[in-house]
């Protein structure tokens, strides 16, 4: 491998891994934001809260016009810091201009959405106030798609987790003074305000600032469009089963299902700090006609999030019953058995996901919409038709069904514009080192806390030292691997004798 080839890849790793370091710290904040909010708003105004966010979620994707994913797939290619900057600032006018428009009609609709959706006192109020995080969301999300797309990778991830801070700061702060709902909502507002116009500065700084000449974009919308719907498609994929389940079966199959599907979430996140840092560096080889060098990223990519992805499949449906016990109670183990189902599914759902930027280098992002719609469609079905007869297990069927369906509509489909190498005799090495360390797991059947995280820390060293036993990594791989694990002995320490 040559120097400059080993650099890009390192490059490409230590971003993934910056990436993956933010989503952990995200998640974090989740755990401490979700009490503070619960115990000091109390049932009925948290949960007009968790409307107001799930509305804004929703439209805020609407509004971008899909324009962000435009800028990461186009802008990366330009070649003068005045191209960047007309397009960029194009786009993100274009995005405010919408995002006023839907922030607008959310306020003139808030009292029927009051009667109808949301209910509670006064939430017509709450609702006008809420309207606004559409605006700042939205031009977040535009911020952060400049920084995807040049690789500013620090940028993006210091906005990333100061939004969510500085969130969580001005929420304690304004409860404390006994603000509220009303209090959280304006600590949103200000920390998305801060976040945007910071971000946007950071931008003006590096490329200076134009007037909208809104000149390509036209190109940039015809790429964007098609993709509006991917967040209401995925919603249906990803929640609509609980909807049934609780029309056919109850609240608590609910429950049980809800509770045994989050603890292989873990899995679901493997995929987006690769996909995030994938996107624009293929986009930009793509554009330059480096076609094989392309192919190599989406290839290595697949591997290392496939060689992740499996054995915490395994490792999970092995763990399942005592991982659910831990952290939750004796009631909801009946619905570890759809673990290994739910697992698999999600496996298949992020190599659908790297996969589909095959669409977004040629272009053809309808695809992406056509298949996610086929997964909302069978997966919908199949949950009407399996469901009454086999509760949750027949829920975990349907999701997983849909999920390994539509990836591999999407491989056969995505191979027709460019080929990839998935791999498969070191697929089916990484499935051989997964069985030996769900064997080995569940022949110690571990209990508790502590049986639980060592057997998860001894299964990953053991998974490992059989896949690498097996000639799972070729040479140019190990030397790479060697090299960033170099990378990260201070220089001092390397020159020691």
């Amino acid at each position: 491998m040559s120097d400059a080839r080993a650099n890009s890849y390192l490059s490409f790793s230590t971003d993934v891994g910056l990436v993956a370091g933010v989503e952990v710290g995200k998640l974090l904040l989740v755990f401490v934001r979700l009490p503070l909010l619960t115990k000091l708003l109390g049932a009925e105004h948290y949960g007009t809260l968790s409307l107001v966010l799930v509305t804004a979620a929703l439209l805020a994707p609407a509004a971008a016009l899909g324009l962000g994913a435009a800028v990461v797939r186009f802008l990366a290619a330009e070649n003068t810091a005045t191209r960047v900057r007309d397009r960029f600032f194009s786009a993100t006018a274009v995005v405010l201009l919408a995002g006023a428009a839907l922030c607008l009609a959310v306020i003139l609709t808030a009292d029927f959405l009051e009667s109808t959706v949301y209910g509670g006192v006064d939430a017509s109020a709450v609702i006008r106030l809420g309207a606004f995080l559409i605006v700042t969301e939205a031009l977040n999300r535009m911020t952060q798609c400049y920084f995807r797309a040049f690789r500013r990778m620090g940028w993006f991830a210091t906005m990333n987790v100061a939004l969510p801070v500085l969130e969580l700061a001005l929420m304690a702060g304004f409860l404390a003074l006994g603000w509220g709902l009303r209090g959280v909502i304006i600590g949103m507002l200000i920390a998305g305000v801060v976040t945007a116009v910071t971000s946007l500065s950071v931008v003006a700084v590096q490329v200076g600032v134009s007037v909208p000449r809104f000149a390509g974009m036209g190109r940039y919308l015809r790429y964007g469009i098609p993709l509006i719907p991917s967040r209401p498609l995925n919603w249906v994929i990803n929640y609509s089963d609980r909807y049934m389940l609780g029309y056919f079966l109850g609240a608590a199959q609910v429950g049980l299902y809800s509770a045994a599907y989050g603890i292989t979430n873990v899995i679901s996140v493997l995929a987006t700090p690769v996909g995030m840092v994938l996107f624009p560096t293929v986009a930009r080889l793509y554009d330059q006609g480096k076609t094989e060098e392309t192919k190599t990223y989406f290839r290595y990519s697949i591997k290392y999030v496939l060689m992740l992805s499996i054995p915490a499949a395994v490792g999970l449906s092995v763990l399942s019953v005592p991982l659910i016990r831990l952290f939750t109670s004796e009631e909801f183990v009946d619905g570890a058995a759809i673990v290994p189902l739910v697992a698999g599914g999600l496996v298949a759902a992020g190599l659908r996901q790297l996969l589909d930027y095959i669409f977004h280098l040629v272009n053809k992002t309808f695809w992406v919409m056509l298949l996610l719609g086929i997964a909302a469609v069978l997966n919908v079905l199949l949950n009407l038709l399996l469901i009454p007869p086999y509760g949750i297990m027949g829920a975990a069927i349907a999701t997983t069904a849909a999920f390994v369906v539509v990836a591999t509509v999407t491989g056969v489909v995505g191979f027709r514009y460019l080929r990839i190498d998935m791999s498969p005799r070191f697929l089916a090495k990484s499935v051989v080192a997964s069985a030996a360390m769900g064997a080995a797991i569940w022949a110690v059947s571990p209990s508790g806390l502590l049986a639980v995280a060592a057997s998860i820390i001894l299964g990953a060293i053991g998974y490992f030292a059989v896949l690498f036993l097996l000639r799972g990594f070729s040479r140019t791989e190990i030397a790479f691997l060697r090299s960033l694990l170099a990378s990260l002995v201070p220089a001092r320490l390397r020159r020691a004798p």
